[in-house]
């Protein structure tokens, strides 16, 4: 493996006055300021508007997102802070995702369901996806 890899080059887009960081920085939680109320407003209206709370997105989320996107050769990603974030979104909206995302919770859920007496639901039921899931997202690649 070179240096010049993708694996290793993660793409970062460094502050253009004063010094720079030369690694992506962690910015912890904050709120960032903004001169007037059109500007958050304007800047919540994408995923690539600015930075208005760090529970929203911040610098190190958006590299952290970036990163697999461009090794996958994905549009995009999202990170989570967690494996229960993750599937909860992954219920909530159908988005596809191999059955083993999260060890954990495949096993606790093929257990919960089996001991109910019900089908699994998800890629490797047989009776298909709950009725309240409104169909997969799909954005061209497995996630």
């Amino acid at each position: 493996m070179d240096i010049q890899t993708r694996a290793v080059q993660v793409r970062h887009e460094p502050p253009t006055s004063g010094g720079r960081p030369l690694s992506v920085p962690i910015v912890q939680s904050s709120a960032f300021a903004f001169d007037s109320a059109a500007e958050p407003a304007e800047a919540m209206s994408g995923p690539d508007g600015a930075y208005v709370y760090s529970r929203r997105g911040n610098p190190a989320v958006r590299a952290l997102e970036q990163t697999p996107a461009g090794l996958e050769g994905g549009a995009a990603a999202i990170a989570f802070a967690s494996g229960m974030g993750a599937g909860t979104v992954r219920m909530s909206v159908g988005i596809e995702h191999p059955e083993d995302l999260w060890r954990g919770r495949s096993v606790r859920r093929r257990s919960r369901c089996t001991s109910q007496g019900r089908g699994v639901p998800g890629p490797t039921s047989t009776e298909g996806p709950p009725r309240s899931w409104s169909g997969p997202v799909t954005f061209g690649r497995a996630i």
